[in-house]
């Protein structure tokens, strides 16, 4: 919990510091720091940026702001939660970033996006896939439950399932649990 103050500043942080605030949130942890506030971390091995560097600064009393987000948000750290993002975006529990439909971003019959940019052969099958901005999918490419992510290729012919197709070509491929790649 992140303890909060009437002008939205952060007070506490997990009750270390028992100041208490008027409002509690969840830290979402996106940080927004100001380059001086690195060089207060220890520079020899790793450190923990609120015990390490946020409590220090509040003991200091430094402004911390925090900035309260009301909108669905995601995890996107492993490929399963692109993956369930994609999934609730596709859906319609999480909103399609507007500048993609702005720009035209088509959502096709298939239940699938792609950006404008991307050129995919009217030859290959989505379905329940993005494709990502300067992305290109070849013909007979089948995709299903797939996240092209910007730049990236599926080649010709080329059957993917649950999976991430990165600009390398990289392919990481996300099984229901209990299953095992062969």
């Amino acid at each position: 919990a992140v303890e909060i103050d009437e002008e939205g500043m952060i007070v506490d942080i997990v009750s270390l510091l028992e100041h208490p605030g008027i409002a509690q949130a969840v830290n979402g942890s996106m940080h927004l720091l100001e380059p001086i506030f690195l060089n207060h971390l220890p520079q020899d091995g790793p450190s923990c940026l609120v015990r390490d560097g946020y409590i220090p600064a509040l003991k200091s009393e430094a402004t911390v702001a925090a900035y309260l987000h009301d909108a669905p948000w995601a995890e996107l750290g492993t490929p399963e939660g692109v993956l369930s993002a994609q999934r609730d975006a596709l859906s319609g529990r999480l909103p399609i970033h507007p500048e993609i439909l702005a720009m035209g971003g088509e959502a096709t019959e298939t239940n699938s996006i792609v950006h404008p940019t991307a050129q995919v052969d009217p030859a290959a099958r989505l379905l329940r896939t993005t494709v990502g901005a300067g992305s290109v999918v070849e013909a007979g490419a089948h995709l299903t439950d797939v996240v092209v992510l910007p730049g990236g290729h599926a080649e010709a012919g080329v059957n993917l399932q649950g999976a991430l197709l990165a600009v390398d070509g990289q392919v990481e491929i996300v099984l229901p649990a209990g299953r095992r790649a062969a």
